[in-house]
């Protein structure tokens, strides 16, 4: 993931919403000075600190790392980028956006919010979706960026024998719930899906990178 916008969002702060993988934070050690990681749960906020402390048994996303190091040829290898995450790390908090209690304390309003894939999974209407991304909207900064990645008609995906539900959206409904979270959208990209597989059906991937205008 490559970040437009660069020289504005350079040595500021970032909240990233998790969502128990890693990769989404690669990159944004390259770019942010101090990253705020929020989890929905208390298992994924222990496994996500196990790979923090690197204890051993711990899940490995170093294929994750290796495949972005291989693409920075000029920056860092693979676990000197690791480590600049962990460094860039600053709290590490439980915030499940769903839940109607206050935002935790220890979330600060921060210059950027990243979030991919998550509001579809954990949304199980249009208007909840609408809901939870105002939730995330409400910890940026006046002038903030909303880094967004969302999946376009998908309905589920499998783990193993288990499937899950996926809330089906597309671009013009993404749109419209960036406008009425107070965003105004920079950019608006969608890939097609390259692979055909039954672990999960989705038309394409879609990228949305939106500025917040004014509080509300």
């Amino acid at each position: 993931m490559r970040y437009s916008h660069q020289n504005m969002l350079k040595e500021t702060q970032c909240l990233i919403l998790l969502g128990a993988a890693i990769y989404n934070l690669i990159t944004a050690a390259n770019v942010f000075k101090e990253i705020y990681v929020a989890e929905f749960t208390d298992n994924g906020i222990k496994e996500f600190e196990r790979w923090l402390n690197k204890e051993p048994g711990v899940s490995d996303w170093s294929c994750a790392t290796k495949f972005v190091a291989e693409l920075e040829v000029k920056r860092d290898g693979w676990q000197e980028k690791e480590d600049k995450i962990r460094r860039a790390i600053k709290k590490v908090v439980k915030w499940d956006i769903c839940d109607k209690r206050p935002v935790p304390k220890e979330l600060p309003q921060v210059d950027c919010v990243i979030s991919l894939w998550i509001l579809n999974i954990i949304s199980k209407t249009k208007a909840e979706f609408k809901i939870n991304l105002k939730s995330l909207v409400s910890q940026l900064k006046t002038g903030g960026y909303l880094i967004f990645f969302a999946v376009i008609n998908m309905t589920y995906y499998r783990v193993g024998e288990q499937k899950f539900f996926v809330l089906p959206t597309d671009e013009n409904f993404l749109r419209e719930a960036a406008r009425e979270a107070g965003l105004v959208i920079q950019k608006f990209e969608s890939l097609l899906r390259s692979k055909s597989s039954t672990l999960v059906d989705y038309d394409k991937v879609a990228f949305l990178l939106a500025r917040k205008e004014k509080d509300d």
